[in-house]
């Protein structure tokens, strides 16, 4: 089966950042097992369970790469973008009280950079009274 040219440039897109895809999930899973005190609160993100596609960066004008995990109700629960620049930001839903403060709740898991670079970190919120 012959790739049309989209696909052919999604799929040299996706090879060209698969490693540090895997390691994005893997500093976002780290991020997150930190805290969890049980299985209910591992998170096990991964880079092949993406669907992907190419969008034009409206600021750069520059095509990046976006990749959606979806969960088992068919919506989304998470998001990675490639930019052109080299830049990236990635965040997965957790929507789960804090397991050590109570106070808090656990949005989402987000992580950010350029290149090697890649910092995580919890999006908490105070939690509803």
């Amino acid at each position: 089966m012959q790739l049309n040219f989209q696909e052919a440039s999604i799929k040299s897109s996706i090879d060209d950042k698969t490693s540090l895809g895997k390691s994005i999930c893997h500093a976002m899973n780290t991020e997150m097992n930190k805290i969890a005190n049980s299985d209910e609160y591992k998170l096990n993100i991964c880079f092949e369970d993406l669907s992907f596609s190419i969008s034009k960066d409206s600021y750069a004008q520059k095509d990046s790469l976006e990749g959606f995990w979806v969960g088992p109700q068919k919506n989304r629960i998470g998001s990675i973008v490639f930019h052109g620049d080299g830049t990236f930001y990635a965040e997965h839903d957790v929507i789960k009280a804090h397991p050590a403060n109570k106070k808090w709740f656990i949005e989402a898991v987000t992580a950010w950079g350029k290149g090697e670079n890649i910092k995580t970190e919890l999006r908490l919120l105070p939690y509803p009274e």
